[in-house]
Formats: structure tokens, C-alpha cells, sequence
């Protein structure tokens, strides 16, 4: 537990998070619900930072700290994100970067489009990723 100094209204919030100066200038989503709450980069990604307020948190606990999205490997390009007016959902609208391959490019950058919806109702949160190809053929990608 982190202590706080006399008086400091942290101190007196049961719920508060202490946050990183590293993750301090980042972009952020955040969903709430009742006792629930979300901290997203603009990807919608929990990222892997140390001491971070990013993750899933129900009554003060967190119980997400790391979710990270990523195509062929690498961090997909953000085209567009929004949180909803009553802060219950998020919408980020993602694309591929170029895929290299060898000394080629094997799938052109913005050819593959990640529709990623999150959504947080009471205790639960919800993901779903709906994936979009744009590309003139087929072509085999890894999401993970």
C-alpha cells in the first residue's frame, strides 16, 4: 500500500490509483459503470506499462492489467476512437501497417480494418472485434 501525506485527498479515496508519470501524457479511454471502470490507451489496449492506472477495475480492485492487441505482431494504426455519452462503450476503429516480408511488403498498409467495440455493463466487460479486408485478394493474417 502507498502512503499518502497528511491531508492529501487521495488519502481520504478509497479507490484511488496511484498513475505513473510514464503514463501520464498518453491518450485515454475510460468506461464507467456503477463500481466498474476501464483505463484504455487510444487503441483500447491495457499496455504492459509499470505502475500504469491502464486496465479493468471493479470496486477498486483491478482485475485486468494487460490486454494488448496486435496484427501480424505489431500495433495496428488507430484511424478513429470515441467514447460514448454515457461513457458505457468505446469505439476504435483500427488499421494493418504495412506487412513486410523478406524485403517486400506483403500486405499494404490500411488494407485490413479492426472494428473494436468494448463495452462495460455492471461488473463484466465486453470485447468484440469484427475484421474487414480490403486487400484484392486473400491473404492469411495473424491477430493476437
Amino acid at each position: 500500500m502507498i502512503e499518502h501525506p497528511e491531508g492529501a485527498a487521495a488519502g481520504s479515496d478509497p479507490y484511488y490509483i496511484v498513475s505513473a508519470s510514464v503514463a501520464a501524457d498518453l491518450p485515454k479511454l475510460v468506461l464507467k459503470h456503477q463500481d466498474s471502470f476501464f483505463v484504455a490507451d487510444r487503441r483500447g489496449d491495457f499496455p504492459n506499462l509499470p505502475a500504469s492506472e491502464f486496465g479493468f477495475y471493479v470496486d477498486g480492485t483491478r482485475f485486468l492489467a494487460r490486454l494488448e492487441l496486435r496484427l501480424e505482431g505489431n500495433w495496428p494504426v488507430v484511424l478513429n476512437s470515441a467514447v460514448s455519452e454515457d461513457t458505457l462503450e468505446v469505439a476504435v476503429d483500427l488499421a494493418n501497417p504495412d506487412v513486410v516480408e523478406g524485403d517486400r511488403i506483403a500486405l499494404l498498409g490500411r488494407t485490413v480494418r479492426l472494428a473494436r467495440r468494448m463495452t462495460m455493463y455492471q461488473n463484466q466487460l465486453y470485447q468484440t472485434l469484427t475484421v474487414e479486408s480490403f486487400a484484392e485478394g486473400p491473404h492469411e493474417i495473424v491477430v493476437r
